[in-house]
């Protein structure tokens, strides 16, 4: 393993929630789809190609960066999903629920969560987006490539944050972390002693997945947008 950094080139634009994309969430997010493992198998087979933290227990993996240059930016754009929720509601998914106890109630089924919905979502476009490791990049470039998945939110259901292409740079240093004074990646407050720290005080996991909200704890985070300039891929900042 050694410190790289990860250039993806995007085919659609990113949603962004309340945090910025983790390498280590698309990992694990692909091993899930990949894999019949649990949660813990699968974060020890990452292991094996993105280094791990004993201290701080996160790996070396960072939050993502938009890559912009002097002709092109990050734009914010708009998309439009359709969501319907009536599959939520099949038999399978019910207890019998009339007073014999053998069937059902009547539902109706014209409107309510039947009904389908057009939904606007910020999004943010951006030809390349990076990350930085410490990690294996062959083998991340070729499970990035190959699984169903994208960067942010909506990438599994509506195709958003596709990944087109992945290209690995070699840096010099570790700076999947921290870089300077500055953090890369969520880390717990409580571990992380590095006196003037730039990063947001919150509270999230700091391990994948990142949505589920009993993991959380007080962490130091990465802004939630942020650049590098494309002339800079090849520097460790």
């Amino acid at each position: 393993m050694k410190p790289i950094r990860l250039v993806i080139k995007t085919g659609t634009p990113v949603v962004l929630t309340e945090f910025a994309p983790s390498l280590d969430a698309i990992v694990f997010e692909a091993l899930t789809q990949m894999t019949l493992l649990g949660r813990d198998e699968i974060l020890e087979r990452m292991k094996q190609f993105l280094k791990w933290n004993d201290e701080l227990g996160v790996f070396h993996a960072s939050a993502m960066r938009f890559v912009i240059s002097p002709e092109i930016g990050v734009t914010r754009q708009v998309y439009v999903r359709t969501d319907s929720q009536r599959d939520l509601f099949l038999s399978k998914y019910i207890l019998e629920n009339n007073s014999a106890g053998n069937g059902y109630k009547r539902i109706l089924t014209a409107g309510g969560p039947y009904k389908t919905r057009l939904n606007r979502r910020p999004a943010y476009g951006s030809h390349f987006v990076c990350f930085d490791a410490v990690g294996d990049g062959p083998t991340l470039k070729r499970l990035l490539e190959n699984a169903f998945v994208g960067v942010g939110y909506d990438a599994f259901s509506a195709g958003m944050g596709e990944i087109k292409s992945v290209e690995i740079l070699d840096l010099t240093e570790d700076i999947s972390i921290q870089c300077g004074n500055e953090i890369r990646r969520n880390v717990p407050q409580t571990k992380f002693k590095l006196p003037g720290a730039i990063g947001r005080v919150c509270e999230t996991p700091v391990l994948p997945p990142y949505y589920y909200a009993p993991m959380a704890q007080t962490c130091l985070a990465p802004e939630r947008v942020a650049i590098l300039s494309i002339n800079q891929l090849a520097n460790p900042n």
